[in-house]
């Protein structure tokens, strides 16, 4: 049986027209996340959520974009979608 890890922290984005600003907004984060990991000063699963509140442009997109990249099934950093 495969064991499951518990995530340790989960942030809540909330998102309306963020196209522009999601990408640069998350890979900071992200990056900073990491890094605190490797110091130990992180959980080893941290998921963030974002939540697109009925945006016009591609924002949500976006979101699937990450959510490829940052899958649940990886440790690290966890990126999911609602909307």
């Amino acid at each position: 049986m495969k064991e499951v890890e518990l995530v340790g922290l989960g942030l809540v984005v909330p998102a309306y027209n963020e196209q522009n600003r999601l990408p640069e907004m998350l890979q900071t984060h992200i990056d900073y996340i990491l890094a605190r990991q490797k110091d130990y000063k992180l959980p080893p699963k941290v998921e963030i959520v974002i939540v697109d509140d009925g945006s016009k442009d591609k924002t949500w997109q976006i979101i699937l974009d990450w959510c490829k990249k940052f899958p649940e099934c990886q440790k690290g950093v966890v990126v999911r979608g609602l909307r």
